[in-house]
């Protein structure tokens, strides 16, 4: 039955999720990596589809949007509503330390936030929350095949984009933080509320040292992230 954001039927959307904040990657990701693939979903524009993976493996293609309120909505109906058992974020961040460059993969070990979620959430604000370390355990054996630069540790997860204080990064790089994003803390704290696994897979797309930046349509492609995401789907599914 259909969601006030997810048009599905619940029998269209697969038990593993492939999750994208930028509807342009959901869309490309499904033309390129799945076959015999349909739309599910274009409420509000978040674009969703389910298909079959290259070695035919059912998944589920879905667009969260940008930030945490947004994300908690689209994967509390996921879970809740569609029986989804498994859920990757494919998405971008910005990086803390200087040895990380663009398009480099970090998987999302653990996550802290600087915003009001774990207290909506019955937690204390300075709750960790973290990645199932079964996909995470697949995760870094498949990084490996593909030769893709990585590092796994902690990100922040922000409710800022456009922070007043320009130099509020530098506690947390000091803090051996990696990078910062916007919607992983809310899937790992859904994640642990509802009891699923949750992995958060972030490509680099710019670095608060170098100043560099990707455009923005290599950020709604970067291929070998969402090759490493169904790889991981792919193996769990089994």
């Amino acid at each position: 039955m259909p969601t006030p954001h997810i048009q599905a039927s619940k029998e269209d959307v697969a038990p593993y999720v492939l999750f994208f904040g930028d509807p342009l990657r959901s869309k490309n990701a499904a033309e390129k990596f799945l076959h015999d693939y349909k739309m599910i979903n274009s409420i509000r524009g978040a674009l969703g589809y389910t298909g079959y993976t290259s070695n035919n493996v059912r998944i589920s293609i879905m667009t969260h949007g940008m930030g945490q309120p947004s994300l908690g909505i689209y994967a509390y109906e996921l879970i809740n509503y569609y029986d989804v058992k498994v859920i990757i974020r494919a998405g971008t961040c910005g990086a803390y330390q200087k040895d990380l460059n663009l398009g480099d993969i970090i998987f999302a070990k653990e996550v802290i936030t600087d915003s009001n979620w774990p207290s909506l959430h019955n937690l204390d604000n300075s709750t960790v929350m973290k990645a199932d370390n079964n996909l995470l355990s697949i995760g870094e054996k498949q990084v490996q095949k593909l030769n893709i630069p990585y590092q796994i540790g902690t990100i922040l997860t922000s409710d800022v984009f456009y922070d007043n204080n320009k130099d509020a990064w530098k506690k947390y790089y000091q803090q051996g933080i990696l990078g910062v994003e916007m919607e992983t803390y809310a899937l790992y704290q859904l994640a642990s509320q509802f009891n699923i696994k949750a992995l958060s897979i972030v490509s680099v797309s710019d670095s608060y040292h170098n100043h560099q930046e990707m455009t923005p349509e290599i950020r709604s492609k970067l291929h070998n992230m969402v090759t490493l995401a169904i790889t991981i789907l792919e193996e769990i599914a089994q």
